[in-house]
């Protein structure tokens, strides 16, 4: 969850983001990264987009732009989400996390803010045994992502290490 406190109306930004060792995007069918605006701070009828890409220096680049000059709404809370892997080998505890050459700006093009480096962290918290979508439960979406899984069609933001009920290191009918 990326979060944005602004003084100003801010109608775009853009960031590069470097993940933890262990921890990768989730990604579509179609190779495409999963990150999504959040709507609590876009405007009705919103026109934002939201474009990701990955960088060669392993960086993901979070590009978010108004069509028609719309701000987003409130001076503070989330804008965006990205779905992550956490690798079987990741503990729990905190990972720095980095965003670089920040950069937001109003609706006037010309006036916009920058800064270099934003350090986070990102918390690797227990997991619950079968909840693979990380929503806090076990239920039937579960059951049916595990299956999903076993037969070779991974749901996007399947959780593994979730998935692994049995803990034999993968994942099968035992699991499921």
């Amino acid at each position: 969850s990326f979060h944005m406190k602004n003084t100003a109306e801010i109608r775009g930004f853009q960031f590069d983001l470097y993940l933890p060792e262990g921890v990768t995007a989730v990604k579509s069918s179609k190779g495409k990264i999963q990150g999504f605006l959040s709507a609590d701070r876009l405007p009705d009828d919103d026109e934002h987009s939201l474009s990701l890409s990955e960088q060669q220096d392993g960086a993901i680049r979070f590009l978010c732009n108004s069509q028609y000059d719309e701000t987003f709404t409130g001076n503070d809370g989330e804008i965006a989400t990205l779905q992550v892997n956490i690798g079987q080998d990741v503990e729990e505890g905190d990972y720095l996390v980095q965003l670089k050459d920040v950069k937001l700006t109003e609706t006037n093009i010309s006036r916009y803010y920058e800064t270099e480096l934003v350090r986070s962290k990102l918390t690797v918290e227990p997991c619950l045994l079968g909840d693979i979508n990380s929503v806090g439960t076990v239920d039937v979406s579960d059951y049916t992502g595990v299956a999903n899984h076993i037969h070779g069609n991974t749901p996007a933001g399947f959780f593994l290490k979730a998935g692994d009920v049995d803990e034999s290191g993968r994942i099968d009918i035992s699991d499921y």
